[in-house]
């Protein structure tokens, strides 16, 4: 069976964010998954994940092939992942040299779309959908300080699929006739 589970669906986004802070040479920050049972605090710079939804694209596809004596029984599907990915953290206008929130994700948004980002995604069997710009709507803090909120949404496309053993077939004996 290879239906990729919810929690590696976020282990891997979490890797790909990831790999995309690092290749940008920006440290410092974490990555969350929102939609779970946990505390948020934002003392540190921190980078967002939620699953908007994961709708199936299309039909589903049977197929039965024969293999080593076994009638084997196969159903595939492919499904979107969406995601919005957001981030928050502290502005200082003073340091002009620090990255803010906006500039983080627009990096994250450029390493998605790379040659790089695509690879790594296909690497782990998605394929890249959809990549949305880079929303940046503001709010005011606690101490009534202007911030910004800003997001992204990225969808993902998986193949999903399960085989199993038609029961009784191992019985099956395969003649060929004619050729």
């Amino acid at each position: 069976m290879s239906i990729r589970s919810e929690n590696q669906v976020w282990a891997d986004l979490k890797g790909f964010i990831q790999q995309a802070l690092k290749s940008f040479g920006i440290e410092g920050w974490q990555v969350r998954q929102l939609q779970q049972p946990l505390k948020l605090t934002t003392l540190e710079p921190t980078i967002f994940m939620a699953r908007l939804r994961s709708p199936r694209i299309g039909w589903q596809y049977t197929k039965n092939a024969y293999v080593k004596n076994e009638l084997i029984h196969t159903e595939k599907y492919k499904q979107e992942m969406r995601f919005q990915i957001s981030a928050l953290k502290k502005r200082k206008p003073v340091d002009i040299n620090e990255a803010t929130v906006s500039d983080v994700l627009n990096l994250l948004v450029s390493w998605f779309m790379s040659a790089d980002g695509l690879a790594a995604i296909r690497a782990k069997g998605y394929n890249t959908y959809r990549i949305s710009q880079l929303e940046e709507p503001f709010f005011i803090d606690d101490s009534d300080t202007y911030e910004r909120d800003p997001y992204f949404e990225l969808s993902l496309i998986l193949n999903q699929s399960y085989s199993g053993v038609i029961p009784g077939t191992d019985k099956i004996t395969v003649k060929t006739k004619g050729v």
